[in-house]
């Protein structure tokens, strides 16, 4: 599915949407950041935390509404969704590995 949503942006940039496509990569890119920082800070710590794991999936999800919004999503997602599940990281419990 998600190989799929890839195919989907690709072919909507080669009609002209480079412009739309910017914006929608810079509204996921604050997501991933946050993402990205903290699955370091646990993989040092050699954690797991299934809260970001759980976040980390949204933000795929995310994606597909954004590129591919025809596809469809698994799951109901938006931006309030995705700042109430890093709510749940920071408030999560981590398990050692």
């Amino acid at each position: 599915r998600f190989i799929g949503g890839i195919d989907y942006r690709l072919q909507r940039l080669n009609v002209g949407n480079a412009a739309l496509d910017q914006e929608r990569l810079e509204a996921v890119a604050v997501y991933w950041s946050r993402y990205e920082q903290q699955h370091e800070r646990t993989r040092l710590e050699n954690r797991i935390d299934p809260e970001l794991e759980t976040f980390r999936w949204l933000i795929e999800e995310y994606r597909i509404s954004l590129f591919a919004q025809p596809m469809g999503t698994s799951v109901k997602v938006s931006p309030q969704r995705l700042e109430k599940q890093w709510s749940l990281v920071h408030g999560s419990p981590l398990t050692v590995r």
